[in-house]
């Protein structure tokens, strides 16, 4: 498991035929699936002894025939009263320090595991992963719902000063219940503060965790602000959209309203504030606007509208066929929502972007992206 901080392969070529030639070379421009045979990588797996015991080619499908075993390792690891590390029902940090990694053993063969907070709703765990990028996301979660346990007094105060919360819950009725986005609002506050400061690596240790709480305190209230006007102003416009969806279309309009339609599914919906990001949540009304327009503009240019959905959809085509690991990735978050922020541009111009956005760069942007995750 190489660190994904680290530069790849590919770009270290670049940068040194740079360096050597003078000539710069694109990353996207090296083709390593056109590498004969015998100078592609050969993978093996060894055991404690050094002994190979699988070797390939093909990394994925080295990982996917023994993740079995390592599942069946973590979970035995865990179910072990000798194991110390993991626990369950934790409402504070009193565990010490969280290491990165931890190796089991497990038929002579040692596998890396990767600790993590886990949120369970009213208190958090510590379980075992198999992969570091799913260990880095259910901590981040585990961290976000630890510091809730640990300042609910301060978190019940702020919803109680936040003037939209109950306008919120009236708007969000149809989809659940009150109490379940209230968490869910409070939640992305929390993740909103903590990228804020830069927070990238969560605490693994109960000073980090306890100076983490000190830090995003001060950001707490603008994030809930920002965020409520956001969440506010989407589920307005949603009511409005779906009260317009009763009223008739032109026959010639029905496959771009079916579209339009189904793009609001994806935005709003229950549990959305859960499953967005905060950085593209706080524009999630801008968004909405964009959808709203596109309507608009649909009724008086249609063909117009059909070519920019089909340059739109191809591209969000890429990550409907992601696993929702792969989605989990910090890269596939990002791409969505450069998407929304394409579409920004395409229906609602007068809106600006948050940078510089077109569908050749989002082309170019996922080309780099399939390659790491």
């Amino acid at each position: 498991q190489g660190d994904r901080n680290l530069p790849d392969l590919l770009s270290v070529l670049s940068e040194h035929l740079l360096k050597m030639t003078g000539v710069s070379v694109e990353r996207e421009l090296w083709r390593p699936e056109q590498l004969p045979e015998h100078l592609r990588f050969n993978f093996s797996v060894v055991n404690e002894q050094g002994d190979s015991i699988a070797q390939g080619k093909e990394l994925n499908q080295l990982q996917q025939q023994f993740s079995g075993q390592v599942r069946q390792s973590i979970k035995q690891h865990q179910s072990s009263q000798a194991n110390e590390l993991a626990r369950d029902n934790i409402t504070h940090w009193d565990f010490g320090v969280l290491p990165n990694e931890l190796a089991l053993k497990e038929n002579n063969v040692t596998f890396t595991t990767y600790p993590a907070l886990t949120d369970k709703g009213e208190s958090v765990s510590i379980q075992l992963f198999e992969r570091a990028e799913q260990a880095a996301h259910e901590h981040r979660r585990g961290v976000i719902r630890l510091l809730y346990l640990t300042m609910q007094k301060r978190f019940k105060g702020l919803l109680k000063d936040l003037p939209l919360i109950e306008k919120i819950c009236l708007q969000y009725a149809p989809m659940g219940r009150c109490d379940e986005i209230k968490q869910e609002i409070v939640d992305a506050i929390i993740e909103s503060a903590i990228n804020k400061n830069h927070a990238d690596s969560p605490p693994k240790n109960e000073q980090e965790f306890e100076q983490l709480a000190i830090t995003i305190r001060p950001d707490l209230y603008a994030a809930g602000a920002a965020i409520t006007k956001a969440v506010g102003g989407a589920l307005e416009i949603h009511r409005e959209l779906n009260r317009r969806f009763k009223k008739p279309f032109p026959p010639e309009l029905l496959s771009n309203v079916a579209d339009i339609r189904a793009q609001i599914d994806k935005m709003v919906y229950p549990h959305f504030v859960r499953d967005m990001a905060p950085q593209w949540l706080v524009r999630i009304d801008l968004y909405m606007i964009a959808l709203q327009e596109r309507l608009q503009k649909s009724l008086q240019n249609p063909a117009k509208d059909r070519e920019l959905m089909i340059a739109t959809n191809r591209l969000e085509d890429n990550l409907e066929k992601l696993t929702k690991e792969q989605r989990q990735h910090s890269a596939a978050i990002e791409f969505w929502g450069l998407l929304q922020e394409l579409r920004l541009s395409l229906f609602a111009q007068q809106l600006k972007t948050l940078e510089t956005v077109s569908v050749k760069r989002l082309e170019k942007r996922w080309a780099e992206i399939s390659r790491i995750i």
